[in-house]
């Protein structure tokens, strides 16, 4: 085991066994527990908390899911804000990471909780989410959407991209588009 996921499982645990919130750097690490379905879920927060920009990402995890593929897909996150010369710094990310079985109500109520007071110009949601109830994302990107009086616009997970090369350009246009009309518009 390397020493940084030592670290990391080492936070996880004392988190998890104290109940409590984790500040590492700038993330902060959450954890959620419902009785009812006996599932869990982890918030972690990425960048800029004043950012007007935020992105949501939505991981299901299990054990069928690499952590390889989670580390490429933030990997490649960071290089398509580059290409519009944005950087973590410049925006604001709430990382939703979760086990299947959970509690939807709750998890928009803390994400609700998150951005209150929050002056945002645009949500981005990589990949389908809790904002548009995991329907099939083509139906949702170059569609003009609110969520709670924010802009709200839909492009896929960096993972996908990682799986499905052919994505690649779709995804392209909407970052051109948030480039356009969010960050110079």
């Amino acid at each position: 085991m390397k020493m940084n996921d030592a670290l990391k499982k080492y936070f996880f645990q004392y988190r998890d066994i104290f109940n409590t919130k984790i500040y590492i750097e700038n993330k902060v690490l959450l954890k959620k527990n419902f009785i009812k379905n006996q599932t869990s879920f982890d918030f972690e927060i990425i960048g800029n908390y004043n950012s007007n920009i935020l992105f949501i990402e939505d991981f299901f995890i299990d054990s069928q899911f690499p952590s390889l593929l989670i580390k490429k897909s933030h990997d490649l996150l960071k290089k398509i804000l580059e290409s519009i010369k944005l950087s973590y710094k410049d925006i604001h990310i709430i990382r939703i990471n979760r086990k299947l079985g959970f509690n939807n109500i709750s998890i928009l109520n803390e994400f609700d909780e998150k951005i209150k007071n929050k002056t945002k110009k645009v949500i981005i949601s990589l990949g389908s989410s809790i904002l548009n109830d995991y329907q099939q994302i083509e139906t949702s990107r170059n569609k003009k959407l609110k969520y709670k009086n924010i802009d709200l616009m839909f492009t896929y997970h960096p993972k996908d991209l990682i799986t499905n090369e052919k994505l690649k350009r779709d995804t392209w246009s909407d970052f051109k588009y948030l480039r356009d009309n969010y960050i110079y518009g």
